[in-house]
């Protein structure tokens, strides 16, 4: 003999809602989540454009410019050595400034208050021509050597204003040396013309050449 159980079936619940067991008060209604405001959006800042970039409007030719004087060209300062012989050998010195300022017209001398310095007249060459020049020797310490020219007359009269060591003086002969500096001079001018003639027979075969360098040109272009 066999025995059933009886399954009784599954008991649903129901979920009770809660309601407010007070009646004097409104129901209330559970929170609502919201979400966070959205941060405002920031104002970009202008965008700067570049300034266009400004025209040169040059003057015209007809209306009047005031223009300023140009300025001189800063001249190369010349060597101031001096060689006793040519060829760069021999004794060699230093020459005071001021032979760019002399001229064929010697000066003449007047007191003036500017002192006086009496020399020797001596023969030395440039250092790149081999150019001979003058110049008055004075004795100090140290010895000093100031420009002379050519074609100044060699006598006790003649004078020349140069500036030295920042303020003029007079350069002059010494009286007692009138023919040492005779033959100085004599000796100088004789070298002067012929370093002239020999630079003139250098120019006219350099011309030479270089006449004769277009002939060969011309001969090898014809056809």
């Amino acid at each position: 003999m066999t025995t059933t159980t009886k399954t009784s079936p599954p008991i649903r619940l129901r979920r009770e809602r809660r309601t407010n067991t007070d009646p004097g008060k409104p129901p209330q209604t559970p929170p609502v989540a919201t979400p966070p405001p959205k941060p405002a959006p920031q104002a970009k800042p202008p965008e700067t454009l570049p300034k266009p970039a400004q025209k040169m409007e040059w003057p015209k030719i007809d209306s009047p410019v005031e223009s300023s004087p140009p300025k001189p060209k800063p001249t190369k300062p010349r060597s101031r050595y001096r060689w006793s012989k040519p060829g760069r050998t021999g004794a060699q010195i230093w020459e005071q400034f001021g032979r760019e300022t002399l001229t064929a017209e010697p000066q003449v001398y007047s007191p003036d208050g500017k002192p006086v310095l009496f020399g020797a007249l001596r023969l030395f060459y440039l250092p790149k021509t081999d150019r001979p020049c003058l110049v008055v020797e004075v004795s100090g310490d140290p010895t000093r050597w100031f420009p002379w020219r050519f074609d100044w007359p060699v006598s006790p009269d003649t004078a020349c204003l140069v500036e030295s060591r920042g303020k003029g003086v007079w350069i002059k002969l010494q009286s007692a040396l009138m023919e040492s500096h005779q033959d100085t001079w004599l000796t100088g001018k004789i070298a002067l013309e012929a370093w002239g003639e020999a630079q003139k027979q250098y120019r006219t075969a350099k011309k030479r050449d270089h006449n004769l360098d277009n002939m060969v040109e011309t001969t090898r272009s014809q056809p």
